[in-house]
């Protein structure tokens, strides 16, 4: 039942959590606001932590956090492994199991069938264990005039200007 405030209590404990984050894009705290107020509505409670992009790796390191809001994309389903392995970094503290072997499977699966497989195998245990709770999509919209020829995205969605000329 929610308190006064909203937010829900059980035996004098506040459902309180805290998301740390790093305002590195210009959407995230607008996005954090919105999931703020979307789960107070629900009797939750959600403290944003803003980090120095400097400091939030020490920070997720240490652990001092209930969620850490982020994004990462490759073009290589591997950067799972780099992110949710209990063998690597382990930045969001994952305790070791079945996830560990699929992810290293799939690392060392040649047939791309079999690595498909693997890895959405892998990605069901992620959500389904809310390691990761996907939230928003990220896009870029790019509008270009005719005169502007060979603007290519690299494979993480980064602009590269390399062969890029104006006629």
């Amino acid at each position: 039942m929610p308190g006064a405030d909203g937010i829900r209590a059980k035996g004098g404990q506040k459902l309180q959590l805290v998301v740390i984050w790093a305002n590195n894009l210009v959407t995230n705290k607008p996005a954090l606001e919105l999931l703020q107020q979307q789960l107070k509505a629900i009797g939750v409670g959600l403290t944003l932590k803003e980090i120095p992009i400097a400091e939030f790796t020490a920070v997720q390191k240490a652990g001092d956090f209930d969620a850490a809001w982020g994004n990462l994309t490759r073009a290589d389903p591997d950067l799972l492994r780099s992110q949710y392995s209990s063998a690597g970094p382990n930045f969001y503290h994952l305790p070791a199991g079945p996830l560990d072997a699929l992810l290293a499977e799939q690392a060392a699966t040649a047939d791309p069938a079999k690595r498909a497989d693997l890895v959405a195998q892998a990605q069901k245990l992620i959500v389904q264990n809310a390691d990761l709770v996907p939230v928003v999509e990220l896009t870029t919209v790019l509008g270009l005039s005719p005169k502007v020829h060979d603007l290519a995205f690299e494979a993480s969605s980064r602009l590269q200007f390399h062969d890029t000329w104006k006629s």
